[in-house]
């Protein structure tokens, strides 16, 4: 549960309470169950013992449940590479844009561009980013391990090579 929001979490803890108490009061007060715990620090019987049982199973099945949900959780990455024109002495000035455009950055003389706080599903694939520039094409990049160094760890995507765009007729 650590990219869960902390209210989230205590909502979700209350709900496990709640939901043991109520099966609890169900299975000793109408059903008569019977259950007992001895452990060498402790020891409890009874609807409490049936409490904690049920309380325990509940959060292993949905402490498993959320972790392989957050998979699927957004996760905040950056993208690293260079631009280079061709034909040009500058690089400087190309847009550089996250598809679906937010965030996005312009290179700098170099070429060089940082794309901060990407928000990558690792689970669905890698972002793809468009490259512009007056007076040169439109370039379209999808993301994958054979063009780009992905540091999973750091969460940053590094471009192995400089990205060219052509130069459009005169």
């Amino acid at each position: 549960m650590s990219n869960i929001d902390p209210w989230l979490a205590i909502i979700f803890v209350c709900l496990l309470f709640l939901l043991s108490l109520g099966g609890a009061y169900v299975l000793f007060k109408f059903l008569e169950s019977v259950a007992q715990i001895d452990k060498a620090s402790y020891r409890a019987g009874g609807a409490l013992a049936g409490f904690l049982i049920i309380f325990g199973v509940l959060f292993a099945a949905t402490d498993r449940w959320i972790s392989q949900m957050e998979l699927w959780c957004p996760k905040k990455w950056d993208i690293k590479g260079m631009v280079s024109k061709q034909g040009a002495a500058s690089h400087e000035g190309v847009a550089v844009t996250q598809t679906p455009p937010l965030p996005n950055d312009v290179t700098d003389i170099a070429g060089y561009f940082h794309l901060k706080g990407i928000e990558v599903i690792e689970a669905g694939g890698w972002p793809g980013i468009y490259f512009q520039s007056d007076g040169y094409y439109p370039r379209q990049l999808n993301i994958s391990e054979d063009i780009a160094t992905i540091n999973k760890t750091g969460k940053i995507i590094e471009l192995k090579d400089p990205i060219e765009l052509g130069r459009l007729s005169p």
